[in-house]
């Protein structure tokens, strides 16, 4: 028995012209959207570089004003030093003089008034250069008021 296709033809069972034709359709369809896809990304990359571009160079920046900042620190952090060099220098020359004032009177700062002329009977202060490492004032080198006897 045969069957006859011709009668049937109409039943939806496509040809294959037809069935080559809806595949170039779908291929002709999914360049399109592959083409704009593509075209998307190339604008898109722009946009990147473009966008790399300026925050290398505001990072640039940055790092030239970071550099500044900490020059700027490090001279400040020297000039504090210097400063709390110097008060410590001075808080401890103050407390020097408290605990042991200046052994010389004769050689303060105020001039005496009434310099007292020295007579052969009197004694005569004088001073004179301790040699040895140590003195009576625990400083090596510094002059002791001694009297003498004329």
């Amino acid at each position: 028995m045969e069957i006859e296709d011709e009668e049937f033809g109409c039943l939806g069972i496509p040809t294959e012209a037809q069935i080559w034709k809806q595949q170039a359709a779908l291929v002709q369809a999914e360049y399109e959207q592959v083409a704009a896809d593509l075209h998307q990304a190339r604008a898109n990359i722009l946009k990147l570089v473009d966008i790399h571009a300026i925050t290398a160079r505001e990072r640039d920046q940055a790092l030239h004003l970071l550099a500044s900042y900490k020059r700027d620190l490090s001279t400040a952090h020297v000039e504090l030093s210097a400063i709390g060099n110097k008060m410590r220098g001075m808080q401890m020359a103050a407390r020097q003089a408290a605990e042991m004032p200046y052994p010389f009177p004769e050689t303060s700062a105020a001039p005496d008034p009434s310099p007292a002329e020295p007579t052969s009977a009197g004694q005569q202060r004088s001073l004179c250069l301790d040699q040895d490492n140590g003195g009576a004032y625990g400083h090596a080198g510094m002059a002791e008021p001694h009297t003498q006897a004329e």
